[in-house]
């Protein structure tokens, strides 16, 4: 069902700044939002990952695992919320019940996992700070991906 809501934000345009608002949420400066904004949505994508990468979210190959999350997410967390953390091997093997056994750690931290569909074949794995979860998932909207549920 989430596919056929992404196809229908696409169409309507209601997705149209949806990464531009994601940026600015996580920081960016105004006039990068604006410019991200005036551009098309694969571009706006290039631009989304430019900004987040290696900051504020990796991105996750279709069929990543338990050790490709760890991997890939660790050296985007601070000292304290590493600690936060089970043992790798404490974490399921899937991507999803690893992804929801994270975001389950990273509850006592000051920043939130939140998991997200790309255009591509990868989907972003993105740490918002706490206070904006809230409206960041409603930015992301069907774009969301719901690991508890998988």
């Amino acid at each position: 069902m989430s596919y056929l809501k992404r196809i229908f934000s696409t169409v309507t345009g209601r997705s149209k700044h949806r990464l531009a608002d994601q940026m600015a949420l996580l920081g960016a400066p105004q006039q990068l939002v604006e410019q991200v904004q005036r551009q098309p949505e694969d571009d706006q994508e290039t631009a989304f990952i430019a900004f987040v990468e290696g900051k504020h979210a990796c991105m996750l190959d279709w069929k990543a695992q338990r050790d490709d999350i760890f991997s890939d997410l660790v050296p985007l967390l601070t000292a304290e919320e590493r600690q936060l953390l089970p043992e790798q091997d404490e974490c399921p093997g899937d991507a999803a019940g690893t992804i929801a056994t994270l975001r389950q750690a990273l509850t006592r931290s000051g920043r939130r996992l939140v998991h997200t569909e790309s255009f591509g074949d990868f989907s972003f794995l993105i740490l918002v700070p706490k206070d904006e979860e809230r409206e960041f998932e409603g930015v992301v909207g069907p774009w969301l991906i719901n690991d508890e549920n998988a």
